[in-house]
C-alpha cells in the first residue's frame, strides 16, 4: 500500500469514528447545543438589562446635574470600594476651596466634619447604606479653608448595590445652611434665656407677700402671683381668666385701675 493510500485510509477511519460518535450521541449533542443557545440568550438579555439600567441611571444623574446647575448645591459621588469621592466645583467653593485643592476621598470628607458632628453624620449615612431608609439627610459643620466652621446639610442615596445588596456607589448633595442654622441656634438661646428669666420672675413673685397683678390698658391680666390669686378669689378652674373684671373683686379693682390710667389718681389703697 502506497503512502497516499495509507493516508486516505486513516482519514476514512477517522471520519468513520466521528460519524459513529455523532450517531451514538446525537441526542446529547442536541441538548448541549440547546443549552449553549439558551445560555447565550440569557447572557444577551442580561446585557441588555444592564445597558438599560445604566442608561436610566445616566439619565437620572443628568437630570440631577441640570437641577444642580440652577441651585447652589454641591454634588458628590462616592465609590464605596475605592473610597473615592468625586465632588464638583460648587462643593469646593462652599468651603472656600478650589477643585484641585480637595483630596477626593471619603476620608477627606470625614476630616472636614466637626468632631462633635462626625458620629451623628456617619451613623445616618450608615443607616442608609444598611437599607433602613432609601434617602438620608444630615446637618453638620464643616471646616472652611480659613479655619472657620460652616453648617451644611448633606443629602444622598445609594444608587448601586451588588448581588448581596451591599452598597457600591452613593450620590448626593451639600447645601449651605449656615445663616439659617445660626439664626435657629440664636433663637433657641434667646428662648432659653427668656425661660430662665421667667423662672427668676416666678421665684420673685412667690417670695412677695403682697398680691401682685399686672394688667394691660384693656384690663387684661398679664401676670399675677398666688397672693393676688387669693385676694381676687380665683379658684383653680379660673386659671385662664384674662379679664380682671371677671373676678369677684375685679370690677372694683378695674375701676381703680382706670382712674390711674385716666390720670385722676397716682395710686390707690
Amino acid at each position: 500500500m502506497t503512502p497516499i493510500e495509507q493516508q486516505l485510509q486513516q482519514i476514512h477511519q477517522q471520519d468513520s469514528f466521528f460519524h459513529h460518535i455523532a450517531h451514538e450521541h446525537f441526542g446529547l449533542v442536541v441538548v448541549v447545543s440547546a443549552l449553549l443557545l439558551l445560555l447565550c440568550l440569557i447572557l444577551l438579555r442580561t446585557l441588555r438589562d444592564l445597558q438599560s439600567k445604566e442608561k436610566i441611571l445616566k439619565e437620572k444623574e443628568e437630570r440631577l446635574r441640570l437641577a444642580l446647575d440652577g441651585s447652589q448645591d454641591g454634588f458628590w459621588d462616592w465609590t464605596v470600594k475605592t473610597g473615592g469621592n468625586v465632588v464638583d466645583s460648587q462643593w469646593c467653593r462652599m468651603l472656600g476651596y478650589q477643585l484641585d485643592e480637595i483630596d477626593p476621598t471619603i476620608k477627606q470628607w470625614e476630616n472636614l466634619i466637626h468632631p462633635d458632628d462626625l458620629v451623628s453624620a456617619t451613623k445616618t449615612l450608615q443607616r442608609c447604606m444598611n437599607k433602613e431608609f432609601s434617602h438620608f439627610a444630615s446637618e453638620f459643620r464643616m471646616k472652611m479653608k480659613d479655619g472657620s466652621w460652616k453648617w451644611i446639610i448633606g443629602r444622598g442615596m445609594v444608587v448601586t448595590r451588588d448581588t448581596d445588596q451591599r452598597p457600591l456607589r452613593l450620590v448626593g448633595t451639600h447645601r449651605d445652611i449656615d445663616r439659617q442654622k445660626k439664626a435657629e441656634l440664636a433663637l433657641k438661646k434667646a428662648l432659653h434665656n427668656a425661660e430662665a428669666e421667667r423662672n427668676k420672675i416666678d421665684a420673685i413673685l412667690k417670695s412677695i407677700g403682697d398680691g401682685l397683678i399686672v394688667t394691660d390698658q384693656q384690663n387684661q391680666i398679664i401676670l399675677f402671683n398666688q397672693t393676688a390669686k387669693a385676694l381676687l378669689q380665683i379658684d383653680d378652674s379660673q386659671e385662664q381668666i384674662l379679664d380682671i373684671g371677671e373676678t369677684v373683686e375685679g370690677n372694683l379693682l378695674a375701676s381703680k385701675v382706670q382712674e390711674i390710667l385716666n390720670g385722676d389718681k397716682n395710686c390707690y389703697c
